[in-house]
C-alpha cells in the first residue's frame, strides 16, 4: 500500500506542468476532432468551464507506437488538479481501451465520485467525454486535469485499486473457441454413435422376435 501511495504521489508531482492544452468547454474547437497522438512521458492539460457545445464533448488520445525494449506496455495517467461541481449537472467519463483484450477500463467523475491522486490505466487509447444534463440550462461545473502518457515495464492491466477481471487476451479467446469446436465435434460423434447403437439394438431385437421369425419363415 505504501509503494502504491508513493507511486501515485510521484505521478502527480511529475504531471504538474503539461506540454499542451485542450479546452472541452465553451468555445472549444477540440471536441469530436481527430485523435491526439501522445508520445511517452508527454503531458496534456485538459480544462473546461462548462457549457460544452450541444451539451457533449469528447476527445480521443492515442499512445504513440513505441516498440523499444524499455517501453513494453503503454498507459495513461489522469490527475485532477481542480474540480468544481456545485450541482449534479454533468459527468466526465474516462475510458481506456487496449485492442488485444476484451473489455474496457473506465472511470466516472461527477458530483458523487472524483479522482484523488491519479487514476492510471494500461491502455493504448484513452477517450475523455463530458456529458451535460439536457434539463440543465446553466452549467455549474468546471475542471482542470492533466493526462500523461507513460511506459510500464510490467503488465498490470489496471493501476486503479479495482482491477478489471473481465478482460481476456486474444489468444485466450481463440483457445476457448478451439476448445468449444473440439467439444462440439466430440459431442456430435458421440450422438452419432449412440444413434447407430440404438439402430443396431432395435434391428437385433426385431430380428430375433418370434413374430418376425415366423413371418420370415413363411
Amino acid at each position: 500500500m505504501a509503494t502504491f501511495t508513493l507511486l501515485v504521489a510521484a505521478i502527480v508531482i511529475v504531471m504538474c506542468h503539461a506540454d499542451k492544452e485542450v479546452n472541452m468547454g465553451s468555445g472549444s474547437t477540440n471536441c469530436g476532432q481527430k485523435p491526439i497522438i501522445m508520445a511517452k512521458e508527454e503531458k496534456l492539460s485538459i480544462h473546461s468551464k462548462g457549457n460544452a457545445k450541444d451539451g457533449f464533448c469528447s476527445i480521443v488520445l492515442h499512445a504513440m507506437e513505441d516498440t523499444s525494449a524499455n517501453c513494453p506496455y503503454r498507459s495513461f495517467c489522469v490527475a485532477v488538479n481542480q474540480m468544481t461541481m456545485s450541482s449534479c449537472s454533468a459527468k466526465i467519463f474516462l475510458t481506456g481501451t487496449s485492442y488485444d483484450v476484451l473489455g474496457i477500463k473506465s472511470k466516472e467523475i461527477s458530483c458523487f465520485t472524483n479522482i484523488y491522486g491519479a487514476w492510471c490505466t494500461q491502455s493504448k487509447s484513452l477517450e475523455i467525454s463530458v456529458l451535460e444534463d439536457p434539463k440543465t440550462t446553466a452549467s455549474n461545473y468546471g475542471f482542470n486535469m492533466t493526462v500523461m502518457s507513460e511506459c510500464r515495464q510490467t503488465s498490470s492491466g489496471e493501476f486503479d485499486p479495482v482491477k478489471d477481471s473481465t478482460s481476456k487476451k486474444l489468444d485466450e479467446i481463440e483457445a476457448e473457441m478451439n476448445q468449444n469446436r473440439i467439444i462440439g465435434v466430440v459431442v456430435g460423434i458421440s450422438l452419432a454413435c449412440m444413434f447407430l447403437i440404438v439402430m443396431f439394438v432395435s434391428y437385433q431385437y426385431y430380428k430375433n422376435k418370434p413374430t418376425y421369425r415366423q413371418q420370415r419363415d413363411c
